[in-house]
């Protein structure tokens, strides 16, 4: 099968959609399936995000300037007339669009219909789709509800069993726990001054917990302003998350893609809200000490962060000789079901070695 994945990603809008389609599409080249990537170029879009993966990469020389958090449109940096024009050169034969992109619409995906194409879209925003298949596992929407915004009626597929990680991450499973001694930051593509008011939080609570370090990953800037006598340690955009989730005692982060990892890998962390797409990522909190749900960062002042973290870490602290559980029931293999489940909706023949 020949498969497109159109998603966008840099320093606004982030990089889970490029990851979890990074999982997929390794998975259906793993089978011998044509994979090809198309993508805008906006700032932060370093090749290198690419790195040890085999994929058809192309650019459009599209770069847009401006995203909104109440406008996805602007994401696209043209209108969705200007990108069914720009897919046209691709629509000759028939294939797989899988669209992981809150600025494309139904306009599209109506046009790629209309030309034989198959479309499937990953989307958490409860937008209305026009797809042969809605991808959403975010535990809020259920199928029927996905169905219902589906004005192709196509299926879908929702819930728990379908989040997207990669398996390295079930495979580096935290296997013992310590004591708060070395937390990391990963608030993901959020605005330095809230991994500042983090940051400051955190500054306050290093003698009072002997903490030894805390890595702070960023990718919207570092925050100049931040002065500190202890040890932190600033570090960009990384490759090594796995190993890092791994190396800390704690994670302080947000929600989307980046969660899921932390959870298939049973590290212990601390979420808060940092965009409004994340608020249905919450309910997957049940019966669980290893993971908690610490409210809407972007309403928080130091203060109020600095409680926050600290009665986590001595919850933590508290409960780390008993048996930390993650009970929300991922386990790794949604990518899996999700290529199964093409292969079997769009049987093609494969490709010949």
């Amino acid at each position: 099968m020949n498969i497109y994945f159109r998603v966008d990603f840099g320093k606004y809008i982030g990089f889970g959609h490029l990851s979890r389609c990074m999982v997929l599409a390794d998975l259906f080249a793993s089978k011998n399936h044509n994979v090809c990537f198309l993508h805008h170029t906006q700032e932060g879009a370093n090749p290198e995000n690419f790195h040890g993966h085999k994929h058809e990469i192309l650019g459009t020389g599209i770069c847009p300037t401006e995203f909104s958090t109440t406008n996805y449109d602007t994401w696209l940096g043209h209108t969705q007339e200007q990108e069914c024009l720009h897919l046209s050169k691709f629509v000759t034969t028939p294939a797989i669009w899988i669209i992981d992109h809150y600025g494309i619409s139904s306009v599209v995906e109506q046009y790629l219909k209309k030309h034989h194409q198959h479309v499937v879209v990953i989307d958490d925003l409860k937008r209305t789709h026009y797809a042969d298949l809605i991808i959403d596992y975010s535990t809020a929407s259920t199928r029927q509800q996905l169905q219902e915004r589906n004005l192709y009626k196509g299926e879908s597929l929702s819930g728990k069993d379908f989040c997207i990680a990669s398996m390295r991450y079930a495979q580096m499973r935290k296997q013992s726990y310590h004591q708060v001694r070395r937390i990391l930051v990963n608030l993901g593509s959020t605005t330095s001054e809230m991994v500042l008011k983090v940051c400051l939080a955190l500054d306050s609570l290093f003698s009072e917990f002997i903490l030894a370090e805390v890595q702070v990953l960023y990718k919207s800037g570092r925050p100049q302003e931040f002065n500190s006598q202890n040890q932190f340690t600033f570090i960009p955009t990384t490759k090594a998350l796995d190993k890092m989730n791994l190396e800390a005692d704690l994670v302080i982060g947000s929600f989307g893609v980046a969660l899921i990892e932390r959870i298939v890998q049973c590290v212990p962390c601390v979420n808060f809200l940092v965009v409004d797409n994340q608020k249905d990522f919450s309910t997957i909190f049940n019966n669980d000490n290893l993971h908690s749900f610490c409210g809407d960062l972007r309403h928080l002042n130091v203060l109020q962060i600095q409680a926050l973290i600290r009665h986590e870490i001595q919850r933590f602290n508290n409960v780390v000789t008993q048996n930390l559980k993650c009970a929300c029931g991922i386990d790794g293999q949604g990518a899996f079901r999700i290529v199964e489940k093409l292969e079997a909706k769009f049987a093609a023949p494969r490709r010949k070695n």
